[in-house]
């Protein structure tokens, strides 16, 4: 029989670096509109994830973790490389965020609209794997 699971992913951006330094607690002008690439950035791996990419063995073990990967967008508005900032520990957990990253945001494609700022700067985006208890909602 299929092992079933509960999982949750979530995903946060919890920072936003700017290429040009750009100090939020000023009223930058291009606040709103970095605020709604964020939000797309973020909606979009809340959509584009499931409980399918958690890793099989880590589920399994009850390994959760939480990755931090910085995403960068070039002046062009331009998808660009991401990289590994913090690790949750866990090699499998870590390689399962990336692998999305890079799915969700392919490098050279162009970001959302609401991305293309005109400068470039770098989103960091936390993944959080974590098994869940109680009623099953996806299948492994």
């Amino acid at each position: 029989m299929a092992k079933i699971k509960r999982c949750l992913l979530s995903f946060f951006i919890c920072a936003v670096l700017f290429g040009l330094r750009v100090d939020i607690a000023q009223a930058a002008p291009d606040d709103d509109r970095l605020r709604a690439c964020i939000a797309v950035l973020s909606h979009s791996l809340r959509t584009g994830m499931s409980a399918n990419d958690y890793p099989k063995e880590a589920f399994e073990h009850g390994i959760g973790g939480a990755v931090q990967l910085q995403l960068m967008v070039d002046h062009l508005g331009a998808l660009g490389t991401q990289t590994l900032v913090q690790t949750s520990g866990d090699a499998s957990i870590d390689d399962a965020a990336m692998q999305g990253a890079r799915r969700l945001f392919p490098i050279a494609t162009p970001a959302p609209a609401e991305c293309r700022l005109g400068y470039t700067f770098t989103a960091v985006l936390s993944v959080v794997f974590k098994v869940l208890p109680g009623p099953v909602t996806a299948e492994h």
